[in-house]
């Protein structure tokens, strides 16, 4: 009975002891496959209702910012333009058709620029030629 205790109090002992990995088994494993140390992950995951860190690893070492930043930005454009939001580019060129091809001598784009910038560009181009 002696060897079961020391055996249950030495298992207990060493699991107390152990120290708890913060990454999601998930995440550990993702890291390993692709050899890329922890210490170049930061995450922080908050729980929306209450507001309680659920994952906290390096939250506040500052890195280069991921792919998510574009995410966001995307949220944004379709929250404040809308999904059937579409971009106006303007094109400028200049050049002459060849063979039946156009071959520009200079092009300039302008995005959905409302200022009379774009007049003048259209007009600098019409010089050109």
């Amino acid at each position: 009975m002696r060897w079961i205790l020391a055996a249950l109090w030495v298992a207990l002992s060493s699991f107390a002891m152990a120290e708890v990995d913060p990454l999601p088994a998930g995440v550990r494993s993702a890291l390993n496959v692709r050899s890329l140390p922890a210490e170049s992950l930061s995450i922080s995951v908050l729980d929306v209702d209450s507001g309680e860190s659920l994952i906290n690893w390096q939250s506040d070492k500052p890195q280069n910012p991921a792919s998510t930043i574009k995410l966001l930005t995307t949220l944004v454009a379709l929250d404040v333009l809308g999904p059937t939001y579409r971009w106006k580019t303007d094109v400028f060129a200049n050049g002459e058709i060849k063979d039946g091809r156009f071959v520009a001598t200079s092009v300039v784009m302008l995005p959905n620029d409302k200022s009379d910038k774009a007049a003048s560009v259209e007009g600098k181009l019409k010089e050109q030629n």
